[in-house]
């Protein structure tokens, strides 16, 4: 079976925000497996789950409904790309054309995450050689790592851990997630100590 033109659109959509499989399946709650057949044509994405795409990145409902040759294709079209004239090249559609100013300025912070990694480590004042040791990875590998222009979330997630900040800042520059894990540990604390927790809790209720 041939991907329909839906189904190239999610796969360009994803490779264009910088998302591995797993990445993207995450964020609108598929499996990788399920995200696999998708973009290889094997079963074809609803109406619905088109809607939940666009509003989790940003993206004009257009882009997955408009080939190459600027014609509508229609919504329940499930056949053949050779029976469809409209679906030919779909590459040929820029995502950049239908994704949001807020999404482009996603896209354009994500690529700044291998920069975000060694700002972290020159505040911590480690060496590339330090912090690979604590990644687990050889320091050409994080050399190579710091000046990519995408981190996985993999190696997103051991290098957030080594350098304890929140691994939403390290791959899409969130300011508040910079510091994240601490409040993470904060929370772990509190949950340890319920005779504070409770105190907390009740200064905050009586100063509403």
């Amino acid at each position: 079976m041939h991907p329909t033109t839906k189904s190239k659109r999610i796969k360009e959509l994803r490779e264009y925000l910088g998302l591995s499989k797993c990445a993207f399946a995450k964020k609108i709650s598929l499996s990788h497996t399920h995200l696999t057949r998708l973009e290889d044509g094997v079963v074809e994405p609803s109406d619905a789950m088109i809607d939940n795409i666009c509003d989790i990145f940003g993206v004009e409902k257009d882009y997955f409904y408009t080939s190459a040759l600027g014609q509508d294709i229609p919504s329940d079209w499930q056949g053949n790309p050779s029976d469809n004239p409209s679906d030919v090249t779909p590459a040929a559609v820029s995502v950049a054309d239908y994704i949001t100013n807020e999404a482009q300025h996603q896209v354009e912070m994500t690529k700044l995450a291998g920069q975000r990694i060694k700002s972290a480590r020159l505040e911590k004042h480690l060496t590339l050689y330090e912090l690979a040791d604590m990644v687990g990875v050889n320091e050409s590998t994080l050399s190579r790592l710091e000046r990519s222009e995408s981190v996985s979330e993999k190696i997103a997630v051991q290098v957030a851990d080594a350098l304890e900040v929140g691994v939403d800042w390290i791959l899409y520059g969130d300011e508040e997630k910079k510091n994240y894990p601490a409040d993470a540990r904060l929370i772990d604390w509190l949950w340890a100590h319920e005779d504070v927790r409770k105190n907390l809790w009740r200064r905050m209720t009586d100063s509403k």
